[in-house]
């Protein structure tokens, strides 16, 4: 989730700082927000072969603000 509002807000697709409020609800209840640590090459690998994936692009939902959330395909640039 944390990853899925970085890349939506380095994208102009989520309002800004919705990430940062998203951790800070999450850390709060002791849930894990550390994302480098869970993006392993292997992690990304797995997105070539994704139920989700069309084509050369993989869809992926992001958060453009609380209670709404848009569809957009990605392109091989994740």
């Amino acid at each position: 989730m944390i990853a899925a509002l970085a890349l939506g807000e380095a994208r102009g697709v989520t309002a800004p700082g919705l990430r940062q409020r998203a951790q800070a609800v999450l850390s709060r209840l002791s849930l894990p927000v550390d994302v480098k640590p869970r993006l392993s090459a292997e992690v990304l690998a797995r997105l070539e072969v994704d139920k989700k994936r069309r084509s050369d692009a993989v869809r992926f939902v992001f958060v453009s603000s609380p209670g709404q959330a848009v569809l957009h395909d990605l392109g091989s640039m994740i």
